[in-house]
């Protein structure tokens, strides 16, 4: 079953993976997440729809929702795995699978691999990353997620509730 595209609340929704206890209504569609999101995080600047959805699918596959250096971290990567970025997250106490993402780095472009570094630091600083290295290797879109993603990082917009 395609979760993201699960229409209205109903019994079935209860079973699906993403469902949380006293959801009113379904967050799955393609509307109301990119709609849910834009009203939640609209400091937040989102290169496609597609981002929106990435972003939203591995805040609910990893179950954290306002912690800043996870949802930073999930927020650049969004940006990059538009399809799939949730491979890189599970539930549970370690949530980002840092190790497949170090192996997955050796078949990424210079920009992607700046990125996931960028990432990685906002969620833990031991992992380092150089921010002139990286703003040099990224597009204008891809740059301006990254000051966002340091920006909500560091609860520059607004605190998370």
């Amino acid at each position: 079953m395609n979760y993201l595209r699960c229409e209205g609340l109903s019994e079935k929704c209860k079973g699906c993976q993403f469902y949380r206890e006293g959801d009113t209504k379904c967050m799955e569609t393609e509307k109301s997440t990119v709609v849910w999101a834009k009203k939640n995080f609209p400091y937040l600047y989102f290169v496609s729809d597609l981002h929106v959805k990435a972003f939203i699918l591995m805040v609910k596959v990893s179950q954290v929702y306002n912690d800043v250096e996870y949802l930073a971290a999930f927020y650049v990567m969004s940006a990059l795995w538009n399809k799939s970025p949730h491979q890189y997250v599970k539930p549970g106490n370690t949530r980002i699978d840092i190790k497949k993402l170090h192996d997955d780095m050796g078949v990424m472009s210079s920009g992607k691999q700046a990125m996931v570094q960028l990432a990685l630091n906002l969620f833990n600083p031991c992992h380092n990353a150089d921010v002139f290295a990286t703003f040099t290797k990224l597009d204008g879109d891809n740059q301006r997620v990254g000051l966002c993603a340091i920006a909500f990082r560091f609860s520059l917009f607004h605190p998370i509730e």
